[in-house]
């Protein structure tokens, strides 16, 4: 894997969605079984937070 990620200037829940049928729920109970939750947690808006075109607002890494 090459670890290019492809995100539309929408929601990290809606950019997750195009990827999967889960729900808030199921992605927040994923996201704390991976260690991640904390960074959900801190960002603006959550999962609702916007990530731009290509994710433009986030870091490489957070891209990933």
């Amino acid at each position: 894997m090459s670890g290019q990620s492809t995100l539309l200037n929408q929601s990290i829940y809606e950019n997750l969605r195009m990827a999967c049928d889960w729900s808030k729920e199921d992605i927040l109970a994923w996201a704390d079984q991976h260690g991640v939750l904390q960074f959900v947690k801190n960002l603006p808006d959550g999962l609702d937070t916007v990530v731009g075109d290509d994710g433009a607002f986030l870091s490489p890494g957070q891209r990933q």
